[in-house]
């Protein structure tokens, strides 16, 4: 009989060290749920985000959703920022220029110039988004030889042609800047994270 109630004892220890371990596993695995519940419901707002500032903006979302959603996931992998984060950004851009299909196309360009003056991406969005309107104001505070740029072309310039000094000034010293940031030992921790 001792020995059997020695046995007994042994094996209810093991069976609570198996539900100690079955509780830590199941909150482990609850938390993570959590994390991605969250992370789904951040992704859903940042596209119906973007779905609106497209069609305040007189576009149609669709035409733009699986580009959109291919260049952020991509942008993701390769830079330190998250697929919403750049959807915001987007939405951001379109909210100011009213044009879906450049504002994509220069989202990287935000990404870059955020990662160059490690602002946020929210305020590099601004300010490539007014530069993509030809509006020099803080960017001329932040890099005057711009004001200068764009003083020489006369003061009969259209905003078109400011808007290309201004895009191409940027694109000249802040392109690849997000992915070298990610390169980097820190940038390349929270890429891992993304």
């Amino acid at each position: 009989i001792g020995k059997v109630t020695t046995s007994l004892a042994g094996i209810e220890q093991e069976l609570i060290a198996v539900r100690n371990a079955s509780a830590t596993a199941f909150g482990a695995l609850a938390a993570g749920s959590g994390i991605a519940l969250h992370a789904a419901i951040e992704a859903e707002q940042s596209m119906n985000l973007a779905r609106a500032s497209v069609k305040v903006a007189g576009g149609d979302f669709e035409l733009y959703r699986n580009r959109l959603s291919e260049v952020t996931a991509e942008m993701q992998k390769m830079t330190q920022f998250q697929d919403d984060d750049l959807q915001r950004s987007f939405a951001q851009m379109v909210s100011i220029t009213q044009d879906a299909g450049s504002s994509l196309n220069n989202l990287g360009l935000v990404a870059d110039l955020a990662s160059g003056r490690n602002i946020d991406l929210a305020t590099s969005a601004d300010l490539v988004a007014k530069a993509m309107q030809g509006n020099i104001g803080r960017l001329g505070m932040l890099f005057p030889e711009l004001t200068k740029l764009v003083e020489a072309l006369g003061e009969n310039a259209t905003q078109a042609e400011k808007a290309g000094v201004l895009i191409g000034y940027l694109t000249d010293h802040f392109k690849g800047m997000a992915k070298e940031a990610a390169d980097s030992a820190s940038g390349g921790l929270t890429k891992l994270k993304n």
